[in-house]
This record gives structure tokens, sequence and C-alpha cells, in this order.
């Protein structure tokens, strides 16, 4: 077994999401254990621009599309000339850049699944199904969706993603709603919420149509009947933006719900969140539920894809059937009028994160993945000297 491997980590994203993140951290964390990492990304984008201030080694590849011929001769030429053991992509688009760029021996080809769908058919599911060594999926819904699709589930390694438990989160049910936490304080008044001291219902995801964030909007008049003085808050960007504040200003909600954008205070948020919320439609894990599970804050998520791994019904976490507003926002009211119940939940999703999503376990399990794959090649090329 060689202890030090060469890895070339490739995303192809312009914006910071939370797939971004989890290659950032992944790319840190192996570092740390003493391996040499090469992100491999588009000229300054957010991860280009976190990669390097975390003293990583930025490739910059402008990468348009996935039949990007220039940019896979880019990557092979590099993985060559640098000895590349293996070439980890964490886009879709990324997938098909390796898949090509890898081909030959140049390099273990190892790709992330981050959704739960199944793969479409015809030429676009030919990807999932040949040119790579390992899929890594980060959830057991995932690997199900990728082996219904006709993957080979030799061929598929679940390893979930990971959070840093040790961020420093205080218990959401007692000390989380002081109004003595400066970083809680400074978040209000970002948020226009210095003087409200109604309870908020809090969620953190893209505004893309998979994520529900219009299911919330509509559970908010339902629950507002039993909770009449609550603010509803989801925290980030995307392309359903407009959509959405339509559906907001047509229900008279523009003071209840908001849509702030992105923001860092992620931590503050979560402390002062009295529900955390998400209404996914698909999901193939989601690190920001886990996240606030780690705060202890109680949580209600629909049971689709990867959530049920990490919400346990009534015991770390209420699970909800998507689409059904109504239910939503019974679940919420709920939890919301029974703080005993909210921190006993927020007690078994923090040990049940912290023992099955800790981002150590992340990047263990992925090194062993490169291990294996590198161990195999390097026999097999033994073999046939």
């Amino acid at each position: 077994m060689i202890d030090t491997l060469r890895i070339l980590h490739v995303d192809t994203e312009h914006a910071w999401r939370g797939g971004e993140q989890q290659a950032l951290w992944l790319a840190q964390g192996l570092a740390a254990r003493g391996q040499h990492n090469v992100v491999a990304c588009q000229p300054g984008s957010p991860l280009a621009i976190r990669a390097r201030s975390a003293g990583l080694a930025v490739l910059p590849v402008t990468m348009r599309g996935e039949a990007d011929l220039r940019a896979v001769a880019t990557l092979r030429d590099y993985a060559r000339r640098h000895r590349i053991d293996v070439m980890h992509a964490h886009t879709p688009h990324a997938h098909t850049l390796v898949a090509l760029a890898g081909r030959g021996g140049v390099a273990a080809r190892v790709v992330t699944r981050r959704v739960d769908f199944t793969p479409r058919r015809g030429l676009a599911s030919l990807k999932y199904r040949a040119g790579f060594d390992r899929i890594v999926a980060v959830s057991h819904a995932v690997k199900s969706a990728l082996v219904h699709s006709g993957v080979d589930p030799r061929r598929v390694t679940v390893v979930p993603s990971g959070i840093d438990v040790e961020q420093g989160w205080i218990d959401s049910a007692s000390a989380s709603f002081s109004l003595r936490d400066p970083d809680v304080d400074a978040l209000r008044a970002e948020l226009g919420l210095t003087g409200h001291r109604g309870p908020i219902v809090g969620c953190i995801a893209a505004l893309d149509p998979h994520k529900g964030i219009d299911q919330l909007i509509e559970a908010t008049p339902h629950l507002m009947r039993r909770v009449p003085d609550l603010r509803v808050v989801v925290l980030g960007e995307g392309p359903e933006r407009h959509m959405l504040e339509h559906r907001i200003n047509r229900l008279g909600l523009h003071e209840v719900v908001l849509l702030p954008g992105f923001s860092t205070r992620t931590n503050a948020f979560l402390r002062m969140a009295r529900v955390y919320v998400v209404p996914s439609a698909q999901e193939g894990l989601n690190t920001s539920l886990a996240e606030a599970m780690a705060a202890e804050c109680p949580v209600v998520a629909t049971a689709v894809g990867g959530i049920p791994e990490l919400v346990h019904d009534g015991v770390t976490g209420v699970l909800v059937p998507p689409g059904d507003p109504r239910s939503l926002a019974g679940s919420v009211a709920d939890l919301l009028s029974d703080t005993d119940r909210g921190r006993r939940l927020g007690a078994a999703a923090r040990n049940h994160v912290t023992q099955n999503f800790s981002l150590e376990g992340t990047i263990e399990g992925n090194l062993s993945v490169y291990r294996e794959l590198v161990d195999a090649g390097r026999e097999l090329s033994a073999l046939s000297a």
C-alpha cells in the first residue's frame, strides 16, 4: 500500500453550493493526512478562491460542459505529467470529463453521486454504467437509485457526506435563544428581526425546484393559525427566487416569509431557529439538515431520498410526506408547542449525526476507496509485466 496518493479533484461549478463545500473539506482533510491534492475547477470560482485560501494547489481549467474536449486534454495531460493516482469527479459534468481524461489507466476514476433520482436513460445514463472505477454514493438511497438504473452494486460504495460536529454549537433548546448571544443579535439585525420575539422556523437551501421551498410557503398560512407570531426564514439563492417571491406576495406573506439570500452566519442561524425544516421533493442526503441536527435544533423533514437515514421519525426528528403542506405545518406547530419534546429530539439527533455523519468518516471512507483502487491497479500492472 502506498502511503501518499496524488489526487486530482475535479469540480465544474461556477457557484458555491453544498457539493463544493464537501469537495473542499475532503481535500483539506486528505491533505491533513499527508495526501497530495490538486483542485481542478473553474478559474475565479468560489471553490478556486477558497481552495487557495486553504493552502491547496489549484489547477484552473475552463470547463464548458461535459463534452469539452479541450478541458479533457488539459486534465489528461496534467494527470500524466504529475503522475496522478486518482481523479475524483465531484459534479455530473466532471464525471464525463474524468471518464475521458482518465481512460486507458491514466488514473483511477472516482465519481461522487449526490442526488437520489435515477439517471436518465439513453446516452446520458451510459456514464453511470461505464467510464469510472468507483461511484461514491452519499447515501444508501442514492446507491439504490444507481443500482436500479443498471449500475453494478459492487462498483458503488456508500460514504455519507459528513459535517464538522465540533463547530461549537450550543444547545438550541436553551441558550441558543438568549439575547446575550452577539452572533444571533447580529443576524437578527441583518434580517430586520431585531424587534421580533416570536419563534423562527429556519431552512438553508438552494432555491431550486426539488428543494420544495414552495411547499414551505404554502404551509405557512396553516402554521400561522396556530403560531401567528412566527417568521419563516430560508437562507439560500437560486433560480426559483422570482417564482417564490411571487407566491409569497400572492399569499400576503411578505412580512412573514423571508428569503434574505446566502449568509455565512449559519451557526448563528441554527441557534436562532426554533425548528428547522427540510421540505424537499428529492434529496440525496442534505448536509445542512445534518448541521441543524448537530446543533440540536428540532427538525421536520420530508421522507424522501436519503433523509430517513438522517431523521428517524419520532427519534431524531419528525418525518412528513413530501408535497403535503398541511402535514408539514402541523408537525412544525407541534414541535413549537412542545419544547421538552424538541429538546429530546435534538439531543438524539446530535448523537446520531456524531456517530454516523462526521467529516472524519467521510474523509476516511473516500481515502479507503482510493487506496483500494490504486492497490488493485498496481497489482494488475505487476501481473501484466
